[in-house]
């Protein structure tokens, strides 16, 4: 009604904007989860244009609008998950055709090394990679390759490292990595 208009109005919980309608009916559009819309019929000339029946078939209607809606959104972010991931998928398999192109063609273990620092950065975030060799007699790994904060890092002065108890000594140890 016209009060209750006025009273939403005073409150900033609804804008005048248009022709001022004579009757207005709205419902929210209500999922299970949240409201995403509104919908609203007006009547330009008749201020009793609408009544309850009105009311409770908009409503009706309007929670089947807000399915459809919802479902539409679903299918939408589905889609876009789905370009998505192949999209990184075609990208991972670019990236692995490179690496196996250039573990091919090396000429030494530097450049190896500097292939899988590429590969690793560009399928997963990382800062850093560290390869060493392990050295069953002496229960320890040599350091052969260090790159971190985006600098390939000297070795001469790093000799071995001793293998430990932890998950990736018992991993060396045990012949499994």
């Amino acid at each position: 009604d016209r009060e209750l208009t006025k009273e939403f109005v005073r409150r900033g919980e609804v804008e005048k904007s248009g022709t001022t309608s004579a009757s207005w009916l709205g419902v929210p559009l209500r999922t299970h989860s949240r409201t995403i819309g509104v919908l609203v019929v007006q009547h330009y000339e008749n201020e009793n244009a609408y009544n309850q029946r009105d009311l409770e078939f908009l409503m009706s209607v309007g929670s089947q609008i807000a399915l459809a809606i919802e479902r539409k959104q679903a299918e939408k972010a589905l889609q876009e998950a789905n370009q998505r991931a192949f999209t990184e998928y075609e990208r991972l398999l670019e990236r692995i055709a490179s690496l196996g192109q250039t573990l091919g063609n090396a000429r030494d273990l530097t450049m190896i090394f500097r292939a899988l620092r590429d590969f690793a950065g560009a399928s997963v975030p990382c800062d850093g990679l560290v390869v060493s060799l392990y050295e069953a007699a002496k229960q320890s790994r040599k350091l052969v390759y260090c790159w971190t904060d985006n600098q390939e890092v000297e070795l001469t002065e790093v000799a071995e490292v001793p293998v430990g108890e932890g998950v990736t000594g018992k991993a060396m140890t045990s012949g499994l990595a």
